[in-house]
């Protein structure tokens, strides 16, 4: 079978014109996609800090509104376990420890 180079002309326009559509609706796709993602960041609180961390070990911080960032720090010395539960469940939240002896304490950003 011999194809006539105006029907292949006229595939490729049908293919392309399917691409294109393809492409406006990944387009738009993307534009819905980015504003969902901006309504999901995170906006950290202190309720919210609340709710991560373990009741058992919650009791050993002081959880504070600063800002920009919900600070936790220590009421009182803790088992090096007990730092453990409490690192885990900040970090998974976006917050970061601020290694100052036994001054530090953790700072997670209000918006991720």
């Amino acid at each position: 079978m011999v194809l006539d180079i105006r029907d292949v002309i006229r595939r490729v326009e049908g293919v392309l014109d399917v691409l294109e559509f393809a492409l406006m609706d990944a387009s738009v796709l993307v534009d819905e996609l980015k504003r969902y993602a901006d309504g999901m960041r995170c906006y950290a609180t202190v309720e919210m800090v609340r709710n991560v961390v373990p009741k058992e070990v919650l009791k050993a911080l002081n959880l504070e509104d600063s800002g920009d960032y919900v600070v936790v720090s220590f009421k009182r010395s803790v088992k090096p376990e007990d730092f453990k539960i409490i690192a885990e469940a900040l970090m998974k939240v976006g917050g970061e420890y601020i290694s100052l002896g036994k001054t530090g304490f953790f700072r997670i950003p209000k918006r991720h």
